[in-house]
């Protein structure tokens, strides 16, 4: 496992950049937020989990900050009270997987593309 992280890295981060590129160019829709994700843990022994696969993944460059219940709580009001904590990974984004792919779909149907939708490959 650890010896995939740096792989894992390099194409998470490339992707992140290509996203960013192909929606700044092509002015796409895809709920994209490069806001950082928040891990969130029920218990002490998932936090204590969840804190050891973010020291791995930090060896390799890849930042978190672990966010006490009281802090996840005041960044995150619509979370219910009761979890054991959460581990925050700034450097990362999300997309809507359904909205970025209705959005290529408009996208490719511009002149000199073309989209087949409901065919085997």
């Amino acid at each position: 496992m650890r010896a995939s992280i740096p792989l894992l890295r390099d194409l998470t981060f490339a992707s992140l950049k290509l996203y960013q590129e192909l929606i700044a160019s092509e002015a796409m829709s895809c709920g994209y937020r490069g806001d950082g994700t928040l891990m969130l843990f029920a218990t002490a022994k998932g936090l204590a989990d969840g804190r050891r696969d973010a020291e791995m993944l930090e060896e390799s460059g890849i930042a978190s900050q672990q966010w006490r219940p009281n802090e996840v709580l005041h960044r995150e009001p619509s979370i219910v009270p009761g979890i054991a904590g959460g581990i925050f990974y700034p450097d990362d984004a999300q997309i809507s997987p359904a909205v970025f792919v209705e959005s290529l779909a408009k996208t490719s149907q511009r002149p000199g593309g073309d989209f087949y939708s409901g065919h085997g490959l």
